[in-house]
C-alpha cells in the first residue's frame, strides 16, 4: 500500500507497526491442513483468544474450529517418536 505526497505525488512505501504486523500474520495451522507432529493442538481466535484442545496424530487433518478465522497452535507434543517431528 502507498501513499502519495502532496508535492511531487511520488510512492512512499507504508510502515507497519509491529502490533499490525501480528495481526497482518495469522499464526498458526488451518482446520483441514494436516498436522505436522502429534500432539495437543489448542484453537486460538483471530484476536488471540484460546479455546479448547484437541489431540491429533502426526499427519491427520486438523478438524473445523468453533469460530471463523480460528487456527490451531501445538502446545504440548507427544513424548515418542511421532511427537518429536523425525
Amino acid at each position: 500500500m502507498f501513499k502519495w505526497t502532496k508535492r511531487y505525488r511520488i510512492p512512499v512505501p507504508r510502515t507497519f507497526s509491529p502490533e499490525e504486523e501480528l495481526m497482518a500474520k495469522p499464526s498458526g495451522l488451518k482446520p483441514g491442513e494436516s498436522a505436522p507432529k502429534s500432539g495437543q493442538y489448542e484453537q486460538v481466535g483471530p484476536k488471540g483468544g484460546k479455546g479448547h484442545e484437541v489431540t491429533v496424530p502426526k499427519g491427520t487433518t486438523l478438524p473445523p474450529t468453533t469460530k471463523p478465522g480460528s487456527t490451531y497452535k501445538l502446545v504440548d507434543p507427544t513424548k515418542n517418536k511421532s511427537g518429536t517431528g523425525k
